[in-house]
C-alpha cells in the first residue's frame, strides 16, 4: 500500500497535498501521521449541517464494516484528529446530495442496502470478502473501489474547489498548509493549484506493507 506525497510551492507559501487511504492498517496510519505532522492540514470528512456524529453516513459505517471484517482501521480512527491546528475541509453532506441526483439516489438507496447485505453476512463470506478486499488493496489505491456512480467525477471537483478556496482563506495567516485527501483527488488539486501559480517541487510515494 502507498501514499502519494507531492509539494507544491510558490514564492514563500508552500502546499503539501497528502493521498489517503480510508480502510488500512495502523501501521499505515501511524506512517500517515509523521507525513501530517507540518503545516495547518485541512482534512477530508464530509459531515451533517449541524456537525452531528451520533447518526453516522452508511458510507462511513461501510467503511468501518470493511475495517471490521478484514482486521484494518478506519481512517478516522486510525488518525489522531486533535490537534487544533487540523481544520475540517469538506462540504456538508446535504450540500452534496444536492448537487446530484444519482448521488442522493446512492446515499439513500443503495449505501442502505449495502450496509445491509454486508451485516448479515456468515463468518464464510466475511473470510472471502476479506481475502479479496486484501488482495485488492496490494494492487491499486482502496479509493479506486469507491466510484460513486456517474457524479463522481463531478463530486471530486466540487469538493475540491470547496479546499481550494479554504487554503487561500487559510494563507492569509499561514504559509504552509497541508491536505490529507483521497488518492483520487491529487490530480486534480495539482492541476488546479497550478492555475495560481503554484509548482511541483517534490514528490514521492510511502510505502507501507500489507
Amino acid at each position: 500500500m502507498y501514499t502519494t506525497v507531492v509539494t507544491m510551492e510558490r514564492k514563500l507559501k508552500k502546499i503539501k497535498l497528502v493521498g489517503c487511504v480510508h480502510v488500512a492498517p495502523q501501521e499505515y496510519y501511524d506512517r500517515l501521521q509523521e507525513e501530517l505532522a507540518e503545516g495547518l492540514v485541512l482534512y477530508e470528512a464530509t459531515k451533517s449541517k449541524d456537525n452531528t456524529t451520533a447518526n453516522p453516513s452508511d458510507l462511513i459505517k461501510l467503511y468501518k464494516i470493511f475495517g471490521d471484517m478484514t482486521g484494518y482501521v478506519f481512517q478516522r480512527e486510525g488518525l489522531d484528529y486533535s490537534n487544533p491546528e487540523w481544520i475540517n475541509s469538506d462540504l456538508d453532506m446535504e450540500v452534496i446530495i444536492a448537487s446530484d441526483p444519482n448521488f442522493k439516489s446512492l446515499v439513500e438507496s443503495d449505501l442502505p442496502k449495502a450496509v445491509t447485505s454486508m451485516e448479515s453476512m456468515d463468518v464464510r463470506d466475511i473470510e472471502k470478502f476479506s481475502f479479496i478486499f486484501k488482495t485488492a488493496m496490494k494492487l491499486i489505491p482502496i479509493v479506486k473501489f469507491f466510484k460513486l456512480g456517474k457524479s463522481s467525477h463531478s463530486l471530486i471537483g466540487l469538493r475540491n474547489d470547496k479546499v481550494i478556496i479554504d487554503t487561500f482563506e487559510q494563507m492569509v495567516d499561514h504559509n504552509f498548509i497541508t491536505i490529507a485527501y483521497g488518492e483520487a483527488h491529487l490530480g486534480d488539486f495539482i492541476k488546479k493549484f497550478k492555475k495560481f501559480g503554484f509548482e511541483v517541487t517534490e514528490k514521492h510515494k510511502v510505502c507501507v506493507g500489507i
